[in-house]
């Protein structure tokens, strides 16, 4: 593993066997605090594009809200600065739509209605794979006591289906 300067004069690309890991700070990261595990503490967002397919998001807080029982949100923030980098899903029960979350992230290729082809979640890593051309994987590390993860579990049990979820 070497370290480049990405076409675009990112700084912190480094060339691996085939595939460019390219790491953008988002905010005031310095290079050796970019996470790309959830292991230790995650102060600012931080974002990775591993190769074309494969999006990693680092996030210190997660939040979930429903409304009525039709209405269902996770959002992964920095905390409380709404201009912050962030990734949102969505789904809706009000009426039928095939089954689609909606995606939005502060990143614009990632905006959208999907379905979900596969999801992981583990304790504090949600991994999933969106059936999209080409297939797009988000990987989002994030913080979370029990409760919130007992809820997250809850939330991602009711949002996306049964035989797509799985939970460690």
């Amino acid at each position: 593993m070497t370290g480049r300067t990405a076409p675009d004069g990112n700084p912190w690309c480094l060339r691996l066997p085939s595939t460019w890991l390219v790491c953008r700070h988002v905010g005031e990261v310095p290079p050796e605090s970019v996470a790309l595990t959830s292991d230790g503490p995650l102060p600012r967002a931080v974002e990775s594009v591993i190769g074309m397919g494969m999006t990693e998001f680092s996030f210190p807080c997660v939040s979930m809200a429903s409304s009525g029982g039709e209405y269902f949100q996770i959002l992964f923030t920095n905390g409380e600065d709404t201009d912050d980098p962030y990734f949102l899903i969505q789904r809706q029960f009000e009426s039928y739509d095939g089954g689609l979350l909606y995606i939005e992230s502060h990143g614009q290729s990632l905006c959208g209605h999907f379905k979900i082809r596969a999801a992981h979640l583990e304790r504090n890593t949600l991994r999933l794979e969106l059936a999209s051309k080409p297939t797009k994987i988000v990987q989002i590390n994030f913080q979370a006591d029990a409760t919130r993860s007992n809820q997250l579990r809850r939330f991602l049990r009711i949002m996306i289906p049964a035989g797509v979820l799985t939970m460690q």
